[in-house]
This record gives C-alpha cells, structure tokens and sequence, in this order.
C-alpha cells in the first residue's frame, strides 16, 4: 500500500501545530500546476530579515508576494516571461518565480517518491508525495 504524505507550500508558515492536530490532509490534486524545487541559495535560507520571495508580476522590480518554499507549485507548460515562470502560492493566488531559481522534483535517497500539488483540507494548496 502506498504512504501519502502531505506537506503545505508554506512549510511551517501556513502549516503549524494545530493543524496537524486537526488533521490537514490532501484533499483533491490542483490540475495544471507542477511541483518543482526551488533553487534557494544557502545565504536565503536562514534570512529572516528579505527572504527570497515570489513577486506579484513577471519583473524583477515588482512587489514581493508571499515567501519562497522549497517545493513551488509551477504552470505547467508555461513559458517564461521576462524570464518568470507563474506559480501557485499557499494562498491559490497566482505569483512570479525566476525561471533559473526552479529545477524538476527530486528528492536525494527517495527517487521513487513522486509530488502533485494538492489542495488541503485546510483551504491551502500544499502538496502530495505518495511512495512505494
């Protein structure tokens, strides 16, 4: 049988304590989206004062949107503009990421594990990694 693990986009900013104890779980797949890695620089990682964020429009000088999570929900088929790819935040509000800040899903040690954006019981878009 096979394990479902779901983990929100926001990894510890949309999902907290309580929610696990509630039980947020995937609740459907969002269709016509694709989960990919962002590419983080180690510097971003533990900045807390300007993460590195999605912006609200394809342009490096637009306002920021929410913060950047390791897993980006990515259109898929889309094509970059001004060298932005459109994303699906936590929120299910559309944003902008670098195309060269994104690569295809992998996880080190786990080459079987797959990932589908999902939409959470809790109303946030998050994402399902089933295993064999």
């Amino acid at each position: 049988m096979r394990k479902l693990l779901a983990a929100s986009l926001g990894f510890g900013l949309s999902l907290t304590a309580p929610a696990f104890a509630q039980g947020n779980h995937v609740v459907g797949l969002v269709q016509g989206y694709t989960c990919m890695m962002a590419d983080i620089p180690d510097s971003d990682r533990m900045n807390f004062t300007n993460p590195m964020s999605f912006k609200a429009a394809p342009d490096a000088s637009a306002p920021d949107a929410l913060v950047v999570t390791p897993q980006v929900a990515v259109k898929t088929g889309a094509q970059p503009v001004n060298g932005f790819l459109p994303v699906l935040q936590a929120n299910g509000k559309e944003a902008w990421i670098e195309a060269s800040k994104v690569a295809p899903y992998s996880l080190p040690g786990m080459p079987r594990t797959k990932c589908y954006v999902a939409k959470m019981s809790n109303g946030a878009i998050g994402f399902s990694h089933p295993t064999e």
